[in-house]
C-alpha cells in the first residue's frame, strides 16, 4: 500500500515542472454525476497547452427515494499540446502503476448553433459534436454537448474536448451522466508552468483506452515497478 500511494503521489500528481513562473489560466468546474455526485475538477491553460485532471473520491451515496449509488473513480490527466498537435493521457493502472500515452490530437467535427446564453457573466454559445468519453470510450456515449466562450480565446475545455473558437465553460452528455459547469476563470502567477509529462510505463491508446481488450502484460508492468522503486530509493539516498 505505501508503494503505490508514493509511485502514484510522485509520479501522476508531481508532473508539473518549476520552470520560471509565467501566467497560468486556472478554470474550476463543478462536476454533477449520477446519484447526486458533485467534486471540483481543473483545467489549466497556458500558451497553447492544456492540462485537465480527474480527481474524485469513491463514495457511496443514496437518494431521496433510498437508492444507494457507488462511485469507483480513476484518477486521470489529459494534456493537449497545440503546438505539436499531440495529447498525453496518463492515470494509475490498478491504482499502482502510472501509464502514460501519447497520440494525435483528434479532430472535432463540431456543428456550432445561434443559440446563446450566459454563464458566470460570459455570453456562451452552444456546439456538438460526437462523444469520446474516455473513461467509458467501449461505450456509446451520443453526442457532447458544449457551451463555449469566445471572450476566452482558448480551444480548450473539460475531458479532453477542444477545437472550439473559444474555451469550453459547459459540457454534458447526451448519453452520459457527467456535467461539467463552470465554477471559477482566474488568471493567476502562482502557478508552476504546464510540462507535459513523460513519466510512467508508455502504452498503446488501445491498451489505454481498452484496457479489456488489449490487456498491458504483468511482466512488464512489475518490471517498471521495480525499476522506479529502486531508481526512487537510489536518489532518496542521494539526496540525504
Amino acid at each position: 500500500m505505501k508503494f503505490s500511494l508514493l509511485l502514484g503521489s510522485v509520479l501522476l500528481l508531481g508532473t508539473l515542472s518549476l520552470k520560471a513562473q509565467k501566467s497560468v489560466t486556472v478554470v474550476t468546474y463543478s462536476l454533477f454525476s449520477y446519484g447526486g455526485h458533485k467534486s471540483e475538477q481543473v483545467l489549466k491553460l497556458q500558451e497553447g497547452r492544456s492540462h485537465f485532471s480527474i480527481r474524485k473520491k469513491d463514495e457511496e451515496l443514496q437518494n431521496a427515494e433510498g437508492m444507494t449509488f457507488y462511485h469507483y473513480f480513476t484518477h486521470r490527466d489529459i494534456y493537449t499540446d497545440l503546438a505539436t498537435g499531440k495529447m498525453v493521457y496518463q492515470k494509475l493502472y490498478e491504482g499502482v502503476t502510472p501509464l502514460i500515452s501519447t497520440w494525435p490530437l483528434q479532430k472535432f467535427d463540431w456543428k456550432i448553433s445561434s443559440e446563446t446564453k450566459e454563464l458566470l457573466g460570459y455570453k456562451v454559445q452552444k456546439a456538438t459534436t460526437k462523444a469520446y468519453y474516455f473513461e467509458y470510450a467501449d461505450q456509446s456515449q451520443g453526442e457532447v454537448i458544449v457551451w463555449f466562450t469566445s471572450d476566452i480565446p482558448f480551444p480548450s475545455g473539460p475531458d479532453g474536448y477542444y477545437g472550439l473558437p473559444g474555451l469550453i465553460l459547459e459540457l454534458s452528455y447526451t448519453q452520459g451522466t457527467d456535467r461539467f459547469v463552470v465554477k471559477s476563470v482566474d488568471t493567476r502567477t502562482d502557478q508552476q508552468s504546464i510540462a507535459i509529462p513523460t513519466d510512467g510505463l508508455a502504452v498503446s491508446k488501445e491498451q489505454m483506452v481498452f484496457p479489456r481488450d488489449y490487456p498491458i502484460e504483468k511482466k512488464k508492468l512489475s518490471e517498471y515497478n521495480k525499476k522506479w522503486l529502486k531508481e526512487h530509493q537510489k536518489k532518496s539516498k542521494e539526496d540525504k
